[in-house]
């Protein structure tokens, strides 16, 4: 009986896996494509309109300091107006604005335009991320979460070599390669809105493929797993909804964070003009950048997986952290262009494969509004991150003569991140209802 009835719930959530994860993976793909393909447009822009080193690496980070700031109203927003529409506007203005990057004439409308892009996409993640949680209980979202985080390295995998190739189409009707790469990129996220609009339901209520008693199924599993993890209508439940951003747990959780956003949006934008440096052409340079990102991929399926079934989050956590730290070390040691790609290899798969299980974590402490806005919150301060990583080493590499002297920069927040895990580990370990490493990560059928 119990057998048939684990089975049972798994074919719900594998119901759930594959109406929802595609489209999702696809929209937040042409979302990473589009923050990270200015990293391949600099390598010209930087001759067109004057952006230096520094210029570049601030309007790269601009985005990043826009979109936190509208992180907590934008997943209010969806709260009001439904993930579905919410998300098919995020998805239009960010998709328009894209293509306006293709007429950038120095570096003050770059700034411009990057600040916009941010405002313009704040809250996809966050809200994605969310609407996740109501779809399956804490313990099965790591792996879920997983596979919506591969479109992070899928889009630098694809998106590499395409940038690379779209480059190539310089001069084609008086335009640069660098402003067909934006407005070819812009184009998927508007058509994408209109299928959001058409085929994603809000709530598993609205879902066509499950029938009430599987509805039911999903609501209790949530809410039987949220007592478990002492997460419950407490008073002052419903206070003020940005009362939770003040909450300890989550600061704690914040403070973590920034370890994986300096360091792997900072790669990801720096890492075509570090390749640059050995590699022979755009196109070369565009093909050898998807290296990492394949290893990366490999990890946001495998390393979440493993954690869930040995119950050990925290050790996939750490030595993974370790293992983009060693990494970056041997890429600032080896002078060799093999060696260097392994190294950086390395870096990628470990800065990625961890966060999964990382974001599993808020669904244990929050539930409701308070989760719409501490996931937002969390975020909002990680994506700073995405402005401290990238700036940080434009600076350093400026500073020194040297793109490889800016990875010691990813080195030391790296080695943050490790420290940060044991106190992150105790908190979590408190949380009532959890013990030892199973807390994070319960195992389920």
């Amino acid at each position: 009986m119990d057998t048939h009835h684990a089975q049972s719930r798994t074919h719900v959530y594998r119901k759930n896996m594959r109406y929802l994860l595609p489209l999702l993976v696809v929209c937040y793909l042409f979302a990473f494509i589009d923050r990270t393909i200015v990293g391949f447009a600099w390598l010209e822009m930087e001759a067109d309109v004057g952006l230096s080193a520094a210029a570049f690496g601030l309007g790269a980070g601009l985005f990043f300091i826009s979109y936190a700031f509208c992180e907590v109203p934008s997943n209010l927003l969806m709260l009001k107006f439904g993930p579905k529409i919410w998300f098919s506007r995020i998805l239009v203005t960010w998709g328009i604005i894209t293509i306006l990057m293709a007429f950038v004439q120095g570096p003050w409308s770059f700034y411009a335009l990057r600040f916009l892009l941010g405002v313009a996409e704040a809250g996809f993640y966050p809200g994605i991320i969310y609407f996740i949680t109501k779809w399956f209980p804490p313990s099965r979202c790591g792996q879920v979460i997983g596979i919506f985080f591969l479109a992070n390295p899928l889009a630098l995998v694809i998106g590499s070599p395409l940038s690379g190739l779209i480059m190539q189409m310089d001069g084609l009707y008086q335009l640069a390669g660098w402003q067909w790469l934006f407005i070819l990129m812009g184009l998927p996220p508007v058509l994408l809105s209109l299928i959001v609009l058409r085929s994603l339901p809000n709530t598993p209520q609205q879902a066509h493929w499950l029938n009430d008693q599987e509805r039911s199924q999903i609501a209790s599993d949530i809410q039987q797993e949220q007592q478990q993890n002492g997460v419950t209508d407490a008073p002052g439940q419903h206070q003020h909804p940005l009362r939770v951003m003040k909450d300890r747990r989550i600061m704690m959780l914040i403070a973590f964070l920034m370890c994986y956003p300096i360091v792997g949006y900072g790669l990801m934008l720096w890492l075509p003009s570090i390749i640059n440096k050995f590699s022979t052409s755009v196109m070369m340079t565009g093909l050898l950048s998807a290296l990492p990102w394949l290893a990366a991929a490999v990890a946001v399926i495998v390393v979440p997986r493993s954690a869930a079934r040995h119950n050990t989050p925290f050790l996939h956590i750490g030595v993974t952290l370790a293992l983009s730290v060693a990494g970056l070390i041997l890429s600032v040691v080896f002078n060799d262009p093999l060696w260097r790609m392994l190294a950086l290899c390395l870096a990628a798969f470990g800065i990625f494969a961890g966060q999964p299980i990382f974001w599993s974590f808020p669904a244990r402490l929050l539930k409701g509004t308070d989760a719409a806005v501490g996931i937002a919150w969390i975020n909002a301060f990680g994506i700073v991150g995405g402005f401290i990583g990238p700036y940080g080493f434009g600076v350093v590499a400026q500073l020194t003569g040297s793109n490889e002297n800016g990875l010691v920069w990813f080195i030391g927040w790296g080695i943050y991140g490790l420290l940060m895990l044991y106190p992150l580990r105790r908190m979590m370990r408190r949380q009532r209802g959890m013990s030892g490493e199973a807390a994070a990560v319960p195992h389920h059928p």
